[in-house]
C-alpha cells in the first residue's frame, strides 16, 4: 500500500505565511520530509512492537518489515487480514489529526499477493477506503507487484 500526503510546505506557521511552496532539490525538502513522516514511522513502530501490525517478509530470505518511506510516499507491508489493517487504518488516522495532513487516498492504492483472494482483496481495500491496484503498474520504474 503506498500512502503519499498532500502537500508539504502548504500549512500556515504563525506570523510566517509561505508564498511558494518547496520545490524538487530545495535544501530543505529532506528535512521537511523527516518531520513530517518520523511521528509515522514511529507510530507503525510502536504498532509492530505490540504486535498489531506484524512485520512480514516481502521475499525469501530478507528481512522483516512493516513499512518503507521513499519520496514523500509511505509503503506499508502487513498480513491481509481485516485486523491487522484496521491498525494500519487506525495509525494513518491518528497520524492526519496529529499533524493535519490529509493522505491522498486517490493517489493510494493497495496491492497484494496473488495468494490473496479476490473477495479478500475488495474488502481490506474498502476498508482503507483506496482502490485496488491491477498488476500492470510500475512505482518508480519498478513493477508494483512482483510476486
Amino acid at each position: 500500500m503506498i500512502f503519499p500526503p498532500e502537500g508539504i510546505g502548504d500549512t500556515q506557521f504563525g506570523s510566517i505565511i509561505p508564498q511558494r511552496g518547496l520545490r524538487q532539490g530545495d535544501p530543505l525538502s529532506p528535512y521537511l520530509f523527516l518531520l513530517y513522516t518520523e511521528p509515522l514511522s514511529s507510530l507503525f513502530c510502536s504498532a509492530n512492537d505490540r504486535g498489531a501490525i506484524p512485520r512480514v517478509t516481502v521475499c525469501r530470505e530478507a528481512p522483516k518489515i512493516s513499512h518503507m518511506l521513499f519520496a514523500n510516499n509511505t509503503m506499508v507491508f502487513c498480513p491481509a487480514n481485516p485486523n491487522t489493517v484496521g491498525h494500519v487504518h487506525r495509525s494513518l488516522e491518528t497520524y492526519k489529526k496529529a499533524l493535519a495532513k490529509e493522505i491522498n487516498l486517490t493517489k493510494s492504492v493497495a496491492a497484494f499477493s496473488r495468494n490473496t483472494p479476490v473477495e479478500t482483496r475488495i474488502r481490506l481495500a474498502e476498508l482503507l477506503g483506496i482502490h485496488l491496484e491491477n498488476k500492470h503498474k510500475v512505482y518508480i520504474g519498478f513493477p508494483l507487484v512482483a510476486f
